[in-house]
């Protein structure tokens, strides 16, 4: 297996392995490239995609497992936080140029409407989860790093539980 990185920029997002015998150039997308294609119908509608790293993903099927942990989740942690964070199922996220991926659950700051223009950046999530099942792997080995990169600005946001 290489690991290919081209793009300078892209130094510190985590790599996808491709195998490959010779060396070969990779097309790193970008988050406004990815809406564009979107929007032209380049992308299937119905495939499930997300941008990771440059690299636009296909995303599994979710399995009764994956979508009732999900649920569970969800409703428990809106339980317990009331109004005091938004709490967003498999929505985009943007974490810069060249990564939207969309995590099982986010929690974020302010009220659906704040987002009625652009996805929380990581200014705005307090928390990411991924529900795994036959995704394991892909979420250990990529998600994990990508969102490892957003951890200090994340640390800084914080909750207040509503106790009313």
């Amino acid at each position: 297996m290489t690991t290919f990185t081209t793009r300078s920029d892209l130094h510190d997002l985590p790599s996808i392995s491709i195998e490959s015998s010779s060396a070969i150039r990779i097309k790193y997308w970008t988050v406004q490239e990815y809406h564009r294609m979107c929007d032209l119908g380049i992308l299937d509608p119905t495939e499930r995609t997300e941008l990771i790293a440059g690299h636009i993903i296909l995303m599994t099927a979710k399995g009764t497992p994956h979508v009732i942990t999900l649920q569970l989740l969800a409703t428990n942690i809106q339980e317990q936080l009331g109004r005091s964070a938004l709490i967003r199922t498999q929505d985009p996220i943007r974490l810069d140029n060249f990564s939207e991926p969309e995590p099982d659950l986010a929690i974020v700051k302010g009220s659906i409407l704040d987002y009625a223009e652009r996805h929380p950046e990581p200014e705005n999530i307090y928390l990411v989860i991924e529900v795994a099942d036959s995704t394991l792997k892909q979420d250990c080995e990529v998600k994990d790093k990508l969102y490892a990169r957003w951890r200090s600005l994340s640390l800084e946001n914080r909750i207040s539980r509503n106790t009313g």
